[in-house]
């Protein structure tokens, strides 16, 4: 979400608000990213141009209630060379998973420059800084602009 929100220059409350489930005042307490029910996978759909069953498949849960979710990490867990890319997998999500499966790399856990964890919600203090460690604000992605020359799109 923060990339699309970055690369497209949305506010927070503009994207949370065309693809949350959440009532106005939850936006605000942010919202989980592994969690299915917490997106209008119909809105997600429009805005995003992916079909409903692809965006399933990129949840790590369906509902809060999934003993699955015991299994994931509230935070950001990335590799940095598909992050490089623009890319993050909800596999990564997954605390058993400790190394990327087409990297190899060990999958990070905090934020290389300040050491804190980044919280995996779409919540204003997020994007605030997209792409970037909330805490520090120091960048996970080296070069910015080549997610906005291979990614760029447009919503109405």
């Amino acid at each position: 979400m923060g990339k699309w929100q970055f690369v497209n220059r949305l506010p927070y409350a503009t994207v949370a608000r065309c693809v949350s489930s959440l009532s106005r005042t939850g936006l605000y307490q942010g919202v989980d990213l592994r969690v299915l029910e917490a997106f209008d996978l119909d809105a997600l759909a429009h805005f995003s141009g992916m079909q409903p069953g692809a965006l399933c498949a990129g949840a790590c849960v369906a509902s809060q209630s999934s003993p699955a979710l015991a299994l994931t990490s509230a935070n950001l867990r990335w590799c940095p060379a598909c992050m490089a890319e623009g890319l993050h997998a909800a596999l990564f999500q997954f605390s058993p998973i400790t190394r990327c499966p087409t990297h190899n790399a060990p999958l990070i856990q905090a934020c290389p420059h300040c050491g804190k964890t980044i919280p995996y919600r779409l919540d204003p203090a997020a994007v605030a800084t997209p792409l970037a460690c909330p805490t520090c604000m120091s960048p996970l992605v080296a070069d910015l602009t080549i997610l906005a020359h291979a990614h760029h799109i447009v919503g109405p």
